[in-house]
């Protein structure tokens, strides 16, 4: 719950800081829907299309690229990539392309989406993508000063289970950082994200990719950040959608009036008409319910059945990394038993391998 509001970033007397204790109840309660839409606005443009669909994309395409099919690391990563590349072609058409959903039912559609994705791109950093180095970034890593957020719980435990998987098929293969270094495959795969992917533009922050990989503790980061990405984070950002913007209150994702300038001017018949219509609101609940439904066929972290592994020490690596993600869900079911709302987005068998919806 926010303490104030103020929603425009420049202070001005058109531009005031609302609070729970305003004499007009409608104007914190409008004050609200602004910080909700642009939250919501945010969420389904940075949080989820750039930072688990457009920039993953990048490495999707230079794993077919730069890796041989019997490449251990295209054997690793191919689960995770699979579907990427058709799901975003499709997005680019139905979701942000002219006329599109996006257009339709967010604040930011008709040009403003693609301009605002871009804005954000410039400040996209690879460490950004490593868990534990977020959460200490936005300063929520302690339990002790923030208990109950499960996402960083339940995230940390599948970011460790991951990174020992990971770290195992890599020893397996790469016996010191020379083999890593001398591996021409896996450094053209890296410099193509490089150059090609997550190029530094004029105005842009240096994005974190590295032009080679020089050790195997720093291919094992890039590849756990991915392997996460891909899978976890995916599924906590986009199959959470349904319960935050299926009650349209909740996340308007569409407002239809200006923001309002002054106090005690709100009333419920202006916030109604403020609110999204009736075919907005629709477009967008629509999507999310499709957005959000698994795949009939749908394989979750862990299951590698697809990949040729034939190595018995990868495949004992595939089975513990599966009893680790077992523990990690019996661990889960056991607290979300005493939540009045379970969180239920980072169960291992509720994690597809991969960004394919």
């Amino acid at each position: 719950m926010p303490i104030a509001i103020q929603i425009n970033q420049e202070p001005s007397p058109e531009n005031p800081i609302w609070t729970p204790h305003e004499p007009n109840e409608h104007d914190w309660m409008l004050a609200k829907f602004w910080l909700g839409v642009s939250e919501s606005n945010f969420h389904q443009l940075c949080t989820h299309l750039l930072r688990t669909h457009l920039t993953t994309e990048s490495f999707a395409l230079s794993t077919w690229r730069n890796l041989a099919s019997p490449h251990p690391v295209f054997k690793l990563l191919q689960p995770h990539i699979y579907g990427v590349l058709a799901i975003d072609t499709i997005g680019r058409k139905e979701l942000i392309g002219s006329g599109g959903i996006v257009d339709q039912s967010l604040s930011l559609g008709g040009g403003g989406h693609v301009k605002f994705i871009e804005e954000c791109f410039k400040q996209v950093n690879l460490q950004d993508y490593n868990l534990p180095n977020a959460l200490k970034k936005r300063g929520v890593d302690d339990p002790s000063k923030l208990p109950g957020y499960y996402y960083r719980d339940d995230g940390l435990a599948l970011w460790e289970a991951i990174k020992a998987f990971v770290g195992d098929i890599i020893g397996i293969f790469y016996k010191n950082d020379d083999d890593v270094k001398r591996d021409n495959e896996i450094q053209s795969w890296i410099y193509d994200v490089h150059k090609n992917g997550w190029r530094v533009n004029p105005g842009h922050q240096d994005h974190g990719v590295p032009t080679s990989f020089e050790s195997r503790e720093q291919l094992i980061e890039v590849l756990t950040s991915l392997i996460f990405t891909f899978s976890c984070q995916h599924a906590a950002v986009n199959f959470s959608q349904k319960d935050h913007y299926g009650f349209t209150p909740n996340a308007p994702t569409i407002l239809r009036k200006p923001p309002p300038k002054k106090k005690g001017e709100a009333t419920l018949k202006s916030i109604m008409s403020t609110l999204p219509n009736k075919g907005q609101a629709s477009k967008a609940i629509a999507t999310v319910y499709i957005l959000t439904k698994f795949s009939e066929d749908e394989r979750y972290l862990g299951n590698y059945s697809a990949t040729a592994w034939e190595d018995n020490d990868a495949l004992d690596a595939i089975s513990r990394f599966q009893d680790n993600l077992e523990d990690i869900s019996m661990k889960i079911k056991e607290r979300n038993a005493n939540l009045e709302v379970p969180y239920t987005y980072l169960l291992p068998e509720c994690i597809p391998n991969g960004t394919a919806i």
